[in-house]
């Protein structure tokens, strides 16, 4: 029942992101003067798969952001740099950001950036990439939601994020939390609390990323396992000699919790605890999204307009 239910999830999300490249396709019509960069050219860049859903982690629904969804994935941070490939910082924390803290101050991201959010599928920094005036402007909650992870890194400049900026985030948007480095102390907030846990799996013998260090979310941990979160999407882990990983769905795997040290849970690890106790449900975010794709309709008509 499991499977058949994430499958189904997964499937629908792919089959929104496939209807809405129709239903923005003015961009065909525009001449002279380039206007904003607005929602159809964000998804026409993208040309694939956008994990960002819903997830159900023991009954419990989260919502999940993907670095490596195709829209942003080759965009670039500082210089070689790719969301795809060095993003899990910010995503992590955006993902820890979206489910603990109040939805209504989803959009205190902005309040932290010197200047005003415009995101961009070439170039992630502010003085990067395309025109400003070619950037999509970042204005409403419901694109504060869907676009969480970017405008974080739009406004760090940088994709390894030194955990002082945890600090910040974390601050900002009023949630406690405390910083341990011990994982038993984890284990125990998640159980008795429904804290979320930023770490990160390190060192050369780490079973998800031995070459670099990666970011994960301990989510829950229920019926003996740990499940985490992981933003960055992929079929396999062929770092997992010992077969300590099972793989759920894209995203979400678990160990078991007897083995969750073999993980290399380095440094140290924040536990964010809920502002309420508010969980997600794919119709939540579904609704999320067409908001947002109707801010998009309007900020097209006005451009029409000029």
């Amino acid at each position: 029942m499991r499977k058949t239910g994430q499958a189904r999830r997964i499937a629908a999300a792919l089959l929104l992101a496939a209807l809405l490249v129709p239903v923005f396709s003015f961009a065909q019509e525009l001449t002279g003067r380039e206007t904003a960069l607005t929602e159809e050219i964000l998804i026409k860049t993208g040309e694939g798969a956008n994990y960002d859903r819903v997830i159900d982690i023991a009954g419990e629904g989260f919502l999940y952001y993907a670095q490596n969804n195709d829209v942003f994935r080759m965009a670039g941070i500082n210089g070689d740099d790719r969301v795809g490939k060095t993003g899990c910082a910010a995503t992590t924390l955006a993902t820890v950001l979206v489910n603990q803290a109040d939805y209504e101050m989803i959009d205190t991201v902005a309040a932290l950036a010197p200047d005003a959010i415009r995101i961009d599928t070439m170039n992630i920094n502010t003085h990067g990439g395309r025109p400003t005036e070619r950037k999509f402007p970042v204005e409403e909650k419901c694109d504060y939601c869907r676009y969480l992870p970017i405008c974080i890194l739009n406004i760090e400049h940088r994709s390894h994020m030194r955990t002082s900026y945890f600090d910040k985030y974390l601050n900002a948007y009023g949630l406690e939390f405390q910083k341990t480095r011990d994982v038993e102390t984890c284990l125990t907030e998640i159980r008795e609390r429904n804290a979320l846990v930023i770490v990160c799996s390190g060192t050369n013998e780490s079973p998800v990323s031995p070459d670099s260090g990666h970011y994960l979310v301990l989510a829950k941990v229920a019926d003996g396992y740990v499940y985490c979160m992981d933003t960055y999407v992929r079929d396999k882990y062929p770092a997992d000699k010992k077969h300590l990983i099972e793989l759920l769905e894209p995203g979400l795997f678990r160990v078991q919790e007897e083995r969750v040290r073999e993980l290399f849970l380095t440094g140290t690890k924040f536990i964010v605890y809920p502002a309420t106790g508010h969980r997600w449900t794919q119709e939540e975010y579904d609704g999320i999204v067409a908001e947002s794709l109707a801010v998009l309709e309007k900020h097209r008509q006005e451009e029409r307009k000029e």
